[in-house]
């Protein structure tokens, strides 16, 4: 979270320019859309859900949208609660000595990065579908 936040305020801060230097412009293109969203909330939420998202990218990209910093703070922290349970969850049945539960814990939440790695473009075009409608443009 304190990452987070000092990433967010430097982004904030600094705007484009440093997140220029940081990333490829084909890349932070691909979150363009999060710049005048009316709904960036919900938006920003399921994108930090989305197993195999860049976060760390989000993050300065986010910080040079409108979004306040208590907001992405809100959204950002709520979002990686299943992570940090699943990874709860592995550290404490491995430490009783329930490996079969770890392993399927484990493998469950491998599982869910492959496939939000794998169909993370297609996830990112469904919040771009969302931004699109939310500002009366999209057609689907």
């Amino acid at each position: 979270m304190i990452a987070s936040s000092c990433v967010f305020i430097l982004s904030k801060k600094f705007g484009k320019p440093l997140v220029t230097k940081l990333f490829k412009k084909s890349k932070l293109d691909e979150f363009a859309f999060l710049k005048d969203a009316k709904k960036l909330e919900p938006i920003v939420l399921i994108l930090f859900l989305i197993p195999g998202t860049p976060k760390d990218m989000l993050t300065y990209v986010v910080g040079t949208s409108p979004m306040k910093i208590t907001q992405f703070l809100v959204i950002s922290t709520f979002a990686r609660i299943p992570s940090v349970i699943s990874s709860t969850f592995v550290g404490a049945t491995m430490e009783q000595g329930k490996w079969k539960t770890a392993v399927l814990i484990f493998v469950l939440t491998t599982i869910s990065g492959i496939f939000g790695i794998k169909y993370r473009e297609r996830m990112m075009g469904f919040c771009k579908r969302i931004d699109r409608k939310i500002k009366g443009t999209g057609h689907e």
